[in-house]
């Protein structure tokens, strides 16, 4: 039986997901090659992984579940849900590549 890996960039600390499409994130683990770039939700990760804590130290957090931003005091209103210690965006000069209109 073949063990399942958990060093996934969605569950890793320094795994920030991207507002407008969560499959897709940042990465801000600095001893990472992938550091502040595009990075996909289920790449496989070794070295710089660090688990992502179910309690961050942070002021302002990413509900992936609601897809809004969070303080700290609503943390447990989104007990249930899959919250990140911070997000990413694009430029707002890149926003028109990623949009619909033509």
């Amino acid at each position: 039986m073949q063990q399942k890996t958990t060093d996934r960039c969605s569950d890793c600390h320094y795994w920030y997901p991207l507002d407008i499409m969560p499959r897709l994130g940042e990465c801000h683990s600095h001893r990472s090659r992938y550091f502040e770039k595009p990075v996909a939700h289920d790449r496989i990760m070794k070295g710089c992984f660090k688990v992502r804590s179910a309690k961050s130290e942070e002021e302002f957090m990413w509900c992936g579940t609601c897809l809004q931003t969070i303080h700290v005091a609503e943390r447990n209103l989104h007990r249930s849900h899959n919250v990140f210690a911070g997000w990413a965006q694009f430029p707002t000069e890149d926003m028109r590549e990623v949009t619909f209109a033509g």
